[in-house]
């Protein structure tokens, strides 16, 4: 059941960059959401193996937003060469 909530955590960082790159919303709506989402799923899966809760916890939301952070910042790195050219 873990590599579900993975993949499912792999398509938010993906869906997070389509959108910035497409601008379909608001930067801001996008990052909340998507780093919601990441934190979330990121927690299930490590949840998902045999650790105590509050570890899986604060990783999860330290790799949560470490990734989502990671996502946006490249996002609007190729957006503003984009837009340059």
């Amino acid at each position: 059941m873990g590599i579900f909530f993975f993949f499912l955590f792999a398509f938010t960082l993906l869906g997070v960059y389509i959108a910035v790159r497409r601008q379909l919303a608001s930067p801001g709506v996008i990052g909340a959401l998507g780093m919601i989402a990441s934190i979330a799923f990121m927690t299930l899966y490590l949840l998902s193996f045999e650790i105590v809760m509050i570890q899986g916890v604060i990783f999860g939301v330290v790799i949560g937003i470490l990734f989502t952070g990671a996502t946006l910042a490249t996002a609007f790195y190729f957006l503003k060469q984009e837009q340059k050219s």
